[in-house]
């Protein structure tokens, strides 16, 4: 017998090399709406998730799902659908019969992009662009302290690229490394000492064959980035990356307070630049100025990426894209015509996100207010 409602959290732990901390920094923003949180729920097994004495009221905003046979989840959960994303190939196998019957149910669904939302509406569900829940991130960790930082979060340049069971180092980007490395020694050797490479690696971790490929890939990154940046600035800033190897968190816990504290620095930097967009999202958020680089590779049709899952959210950043060794700003604010940005210039964030901001707030704090 269901006695009362629990608060839930859903969460993806991971079994491969890396974590992508993003995920919990998606956990923060629905964490917000709740006094407490009573259980933490496995993303990987929703179908399963029983509870003999209690309902769990759960807030599903983020990707779904590397196990799509475990959806739709058990009748114990009491879902807010928004800030949803699924991919083509995801979605051939998790909406099925029964799960788009499901989803029905708990309809309108919210959608994190236009491509989610396109999917959902061929298979006759409703639904509505809703953006990303990330974007409440600023009711909590705005921050009128500054610490004056500038962060490279995972920044797009060309390099190497991971097929399945391979690795191809695209000449062009090898060439140009090297080329720019014998020009630069001193600044690439400067750079080094903070530069962070491609966390995308996992397991071929081990061909870093004395740190060869950290010096290449920061010099690629020298290259493209200098075009745009002053020296002062890519040497100054902060590199960071969003995958952590797994084995570097004990327990649950300690990943939440990793992305407490990646949100902290977020909300104190003085300007941030990624291609992640649950550092973009954030920054946004918490009213840190950022730009957005973009490219077609980070676009792809795949398991975790596809075409359409930037839409509806590109027009709320200072864009620039990545293109043939070079960045090309997108919005007028950083084409000042050959002026790189530097340590003084002033770049400022478009103010477009704060009605889907109220929407979202106003959508989750009904959910969770009611009995």
């Amino acid at each position: 017998m269901i006695n009362k409602m629990r608060n839930g959290l859903v969460v993806c732990k991971g079994t491969g090399y890396y974590k992508n901390i993003g995920d919990y920094i998606q956990n923060l923003a629905a964490e917000i709406f709740f006094d407490k949180i009573d259980v933490l729920v496995e993303r990987e097994e929703l179908s399963s998730y029983n509870s003999s004495t209690d309902k769990t009221k759960v807030i599903m905003n983020g990707w779904f799902m590397w196990h799509p046979e475990s959806f739709p989840p058990g009748e114990e959960l009491e879902p807010l659908f928004i800030s949803f994303h699924i991919v083509p190939d995801i979605a051939e196998k998790l909406l099925t019969p029964k799960s788009v019957e499901y989803l029905k149910k708990y309809s309108p669904i919210g959608c994190r992009d236009t491509g989610t939302k396109n999917l959902l509406e061929k298979h006759g569900i409703p639904c509505y662009f809703s953006g990303c829940l990330t974007l409440v991130l600023g009711e909590k960790y705005k921050s009128e302290q500054k610490s004056g930082e500038i962060l490279f979060v995972d920044p797009y340049y060309e390099w190497i690229k991971i097929g399945k069971k391979k690795i191809e180092f695209p000449l062009g980007a090898i060439f140009s490394s090297i080329c720019t490395l014998f020009t630069n020694p001193r600044k690439i050797k400067r750079l080094i000492k903070k530069f962070k490479c491609d966390s995308s690696l996992g397991k071929y971790e081990k061909l870093d064959f004395l740190n060869i490929d950290k010096w290449l890939q920061a010099s690629m990154f020298y290259k493209v980035y200098s075009k745009n940046f002053d020296d002062d600035v890519l040497f100054c800033a902060d590199y960071i990356v969003h995958n952590i190897p797994r084995k570097s968190f004990k327990n649950e816990n300690e990943k939440f307070d990793y992305a407490k504290k990646l949100m902290k620095k977020y909300a104190e930097a003085k300007l941030i630049i990624t291609s992640r967009i649950h550092c973009a999202l954030p920054a946004i958020a918490v009213e840190t100025p950022m730009i957005f680089v973009t490219s077609n590779v980070l676009e792809s049709k795949s398991s975790v990426r596809s075409r359409g899952r930037f839409g509806g959210m590109l027009n709320l950043f200072q864009v620039m894209e990545y293109t043939k060794d070079k960045l090309v700003a997108a919005d007028e604010i950083l084409n000042n015509g050959n002026e790189k940005i530097g340590l003084n210039t002033e770049i400022y964030n478009k103010e477009d996100y704060l009605l889907i901001k109220e929407q979202l707030l106003e959508k989750c704090k009904e959910f969770v207010s009611k009995p």
